[in-house]
């Protein structure tokens, strides 16, 4: 993964933040020369620098993926101090492994199952696919020591 040399951070500092922060990341897809943004919930994995997440098969997003394979990515906060990561990346979508990282992604974002918004995804798994994300470069901003 190329971190660009404007980044506020290194790799070492983006890939905590990413494992850490738990908010909706912001998926950019354009499609008829239109674009779309939509947030999903995702997971990174470290290992292999893929960023994942989990849609519909039927939905918007994972149409426009399908024929694009491409898309602009961004993950901040929401709250002062804003800080965060975007880039554009390389995107594959599949079913194998797309009920499991739906079932992490409830576990991250939820907590536990134990809830309507849990139970009512895990009813509609088996339509599930898995997005992932490699990307082709990221980069941060920190506005922390401005706050």
């Amino acid at each position: 993964m190329k971190v660009l040399r404007s980044s506020s951070w290194k790799e070492r500092e983006i890939f905590s933040f990413l494992n850490s922060i738990e908010v909706p990341m912001r998926i950019a897809a354009n499609a008829d020369n239109c674009p779309l943004i939509c947030s999903i919930w995702f997971k990174f994995d470290q290992g292999s620098q893929i960023i994942m997440g989990a849609t519909q098969g039927s939905s918007r997003l994972s149409q426009i993926l399908q024929k694009t394979s491409k898309c602009a990515f961004e993950i901040s906060t929401n709250n002062t101090p804003y800080r965060g990561v975007r880039g554009q990346a390389q995107v594959t979508l599949g079913k194998d492994n797309a009920k499991e990282t739906l079932q992490v992604l409830i576990d991250r974002y939820l907590g536990d199952t134990n809830n309507d918004l849990a139970n009512w995804l895990i009813n509609r798994a088996d339509k599930e696919v898995l997005i992932e994300l490699r990307p082709d470069w990221i980069s941060s901003w920190d506005y922390s020591s401005r706050m």
